[in-house]
C-alpha cells in the first residue's frame, strides 16, 4: 500500500516538474513564511527569503487525524521544478507538524526566485481525496 502511494507520489513529481516558474512582480514579492490555512484539517506553509540558501516546506494538521485522512505527501516546487521531500501516514497521537522538509534554494544574483510546497492527502485507501498548496514565496538573491 505505502509502495503503491510512493510510486504515484513520484509520478505525480514528474509530472509537476512541467511547472515553469512564473516572474514574480514586486506586487507579489514575499519573504519569509507563508501558510494556506483555508483548509480546516490541514495547513501547508513554505519557508523561503533573500539571502538564504535553503527553502522549508512543512504540513500542519489541525485537527485530528480521522480514519478517511491517512497517508499524506509533501512536493516543494523550487524554482518551477518539483521535487517529491516527505511522505508519510497521519498518525492521531502526533499533530503537527509533519516533517519540515529543506532543499537547496539559492538563486544567482538579482534574479527571480518562486518557492512553494504542496501536501496531497490520500484515503486509508490510497485513493487522492485533495491536495492544498501554499502561497509562493518569491525573492530576489
Amino acid at each position: 500500500m505505502v509502495r503503491r502511494i510512493t510510486r504515484g507520489l513520484l509520478v505525480l513529481a514528474l509530472m509537476l516538474s512541467g511547472l515553469t516558474a512564473v516572474n514574480a512582480s514586486p506586487a507579489m514579492a514575499a519573504s519569509g513564511t507563508l501558510c494556506n490555512t483555508s483548509n480546516p484539517n490541514v495547513h501547508v506553509c513554505i519557508h523561503g527569503k533573500a539571502g538564504i540558501s535553503r527553502c522549508t516546506g512543512w504540513i500542519y494538521l489541525a485537527t485530528p487525524a480521522s480514519q478517511s485522512v491517512h497517508h499524506w505527501g509533501l512536493v516543494m516546487v523550487i524554482k518551477g521544478h518539483a521535487q517529491q521531500v516527505a511522505d508519510g501516514v497521519f498518525t492521531t497521537v502526533k499533530n503537527y507538524p509533519y516533517p519540515a522538509a529543506s532543499r537547496p534554494c539559492d538563486s544567482l544574483p538579482n534574479e527571480d526566485y518562486t518557492a512553494k510546497s504542496i501536501v496531497y492527502v490520500y484515503t486509508s485507501s490510497g485513493v487522492l481525496h485533495y491536495n492544498i498548496s501554499s502561497p509562493t514565496a518569491s525573492f530576489v538573491n
